[in-house]
């Protein structure tokens, strides 16, 4: 009983949580024309997720502020909030309600662990208890890593089936007399509705680049929220051209030519592991209706002769 009234009093706190605040969210299309990095008022980004929500959420806010764990060994903060950032969260409280999360999480898991495990095991003993309560809890504190992780790959994933693309209108911008910076403000039009991940993080990028006195740091920036090698050599050879002088088209050129060979690779080695995917499947479903079909006229033939 006493369980029952636990989780219920958690889940009417967790819906307090959860209540939308509308007035919160603001518009990454605006940010590209006012963007202050310190601003801790600002959200640069709202995806719909559970996470995101929470981290942008007056409440959370209001109630999760005082919690100071920047010397704290068991939650990294740092690490979390470049999680977030990854992810797509970048409000500026995000950390603190994310390592709230966790806490709140591994206590609640843990306590519901202890008092419910009798309705599962009969007359469990204090050790086993304590286990069951130990497994849940290290289970809630790892959930907010593992949503994390989900989100930032699922972002960057987005990013990359994009990006080959958006190479390619990059180096045609240059040809036609463009700079690098003005080719970016065109391809956060261009991709703002096939590819909203990549516009994001384009105008992002594209604001850190006016903001920013050292160019470098942008482009640090953007191969920390999206860690991916092409990402990495696409910002090397932006670097390299601002720093060294060196021909740009031509560094995009290549790049755009490794990164097509790439994908076709990806392609084929998929398209040549397809039969061998397909083996287990068509013994597990077609088979067995196969022979269904090929013996039951025999099988009736042979009850119309008895």
């Amino acid at each position: 009983m006493f369980s029952i009234i636990l989780i219920v009093v958690f889940l009417g706190i967790l819906f307090v949580l959860l209540k939308k605040n509308n007035k919160n969210k603001s518009k990454i299309y605006d940010f590209v024309k006012n963007y202050k990095e310190n601003d801790p008022d600002k959200n640069i980004a709202s995806p719909k997720s559970l996470l995101s929500t929470i981290a942008s959420n007056a409440y959370a806010k209001k109630y999760l502020a005082y919690i100071d764990m920047q010397n704290n060994k068991i939650i990294n903060i740092k690490k979390l909030r470049n999680k977030a950032i990854c992810a797509g969260i970048r409000d500026s409280n995000a950390h603190l309600v994310l390592a709230g999360m966790m806490i709140i999480l591994s206590v609640f898991l843990a306590l519901s662990g202890f008092l419910t495990i009798g309705l599962f095991i009969e007359n469990p003993t204090f050790m086993v208890r304590t286990l069951c309560a130990i497994g849940l809890g290290i289970l809630g504190y790892n959930l907010p890593y593992i949503r994390l992780d989900s989100l930032a790959k699922d972002r960057a994933g987005s990013f990359i089936r994009a990006f080959s693309d958006m190479l390619d209108l990059v180096i045609v911008c240059i040809e036609t007399g463009m700079s690098s910076d003005q080719a970016f403000l065109k391809m956060i039009d261009e991709f703002k509705e096939s590819s909203p991940v990549l516009s994001e993080e384009i105008a992002i990028l594209s604001a850190e680049l006016t903001y920013f006195l050292d160019y470098a740091v942008a482009y640090e920036n953007l191969t920390r929220r999206i860690p991916h090698e092409n990402v990495r050599a696409f910002c090397s050879a932006l670097v390299q051209s601002k720093k060294f002088g060196t021909p740009l088209v031509q560094s995009l050129k290549g790049l755009s030519k490794e990164i097509r060979e790439a994908e076709v690779s990806a392609i084929e080695r998929r398209a040549a592991a397809l039969p061998a995917k397909l083996t287990v499947p068509m013994m597990l479903f077609t088979l067995p209706v196969l022979m269904v079909v090929i013996l039951a006229p025999a099988g009736l033939a042979l009850m119309e002769v008895k």
